[in-house]
């Protein structure tokens, strides 16, 4: 079970405080804030120290990868295989039609 952290004031699991495992570079999602009669609300700027604001960061956060297409070559050496597949295909069933020939009359 989750309960309030000492280091950062928010719910870390037991094995310790999750906000030490952050990357400093990591820019925090949103802010976990509480008011003066003590409920809890989200907002996405930085509010004043007043409200307690807990940062939030997503679990996961991982760089965007650049989109690679393929080359010239990989797209050749696809269509020949797909041109040797569908040849070899059209082999099998030739050769079956001539078996139930040969055996069926």
């Amino acid at each position: 079970m989750d309960r309030q952290c000492s280091s950062c004031g928010g719910f870390c699991k037991k094995s310790g405080c999750e906000r030490e495992n952050v990357k400093p570079e990591q820019e925090p999602v949103g802010y976990l804030c509480e008011n003066a009669v003590g409920h809890k609300y989200f907002r996405w700027k930085k509010p004043p120290s007043t409200y307690k604001p807990i940062a939030l960061y997503t679990a996961h956060a991982t760089p965007q990868r650049i989109w690679q297409g393929l080359t010239d070559e990989e797209v050749v050496n696809r269509a020949n295989a797909e041109v040797f597949a569908e040849a070899f295909a059209r082999g099998v069933a030739w050769a079956e039609l001539k078996l139930k020939e040969k055996n069926n009359g």
